[in-house]
């Protein structure tokens, strides 16, 4: 409609004013990965890097899987550290919490995620319980920060916008 074409212009032209950059391979390496952000940090001074997701990055010297995932953990941890930036990384959640009658992910639950639980300085999950319950509120939606080496840990309450695909503080905004 009118409002959401209104919206997406708005949107666009504030992202047009943004330094992104996007690497976008079907199963890129570590190796491909690092000297990427090494170059985008020495030429656009990159600030950050979003990593989407942990598992789907490869270390072909690996024996296995788990092997497989603990180097790339280590070595997304000493690309933050060597490029002084913060490396936001998502990872895949187990099958297994579906079939929980509590299906909110914890630590165990990260796939292949020993060294990765260990490596993170801040490990949260999101979690919406209306994606399982039909009576759950719309909207309702919670951060569950299950370690911070900086900082607490607990639960924070979100609210999700389904139609931008955004969470935001439940909280009213006292300055809205």
């Amino acid at each position: 409609d009118d409002e959401a074409w209104s919206f997406l212009h708005e949107a666009l032209t504030t992202a047009a004013g943004y330094n992104v950059r996007i690497f976008d391979r079907s199963a890129p390496t570590l190796d491909d990965i690092a000297r990427m952000a090494r170059k985008w940090k020495q030429e656009h001074g990159l600030s950050v890097l979003f990593v989407d997701y942990l598992q789907r990055i490869r270390f072909p010297k690996a024996q296995n899987r788990i092997d497989e995932v603990s180097e790339v953990a280590r070595g997304l941890k000493t690309l933050a550290r060597d490029l002084e930036i913060p490396v936001v990384c998502l990872a895949q959640v187990k099958a297994e919490v579906d079939k929980r009658d509590d299906k909110r992910p914890g630590l165990g639950d990260i796939a292949n995620s020993d060294e990765a639980t260990r490596e993170a300085d801040l490990i949260a999950f999101l979690y919406r319980a209306s994606v399982y319950d039909d009576n759950a509120p719309r909207g309702s939606a919670e951060l569950n920060v299950e370690k911070y080496r900086h900082g607490p840990t607990g639960q924070f309450q979100l609210f999700f916008d389904a139609g931008t695909m955004r969470f935001r503080d439940a909280a009213p905004d006292p300055w809205a």
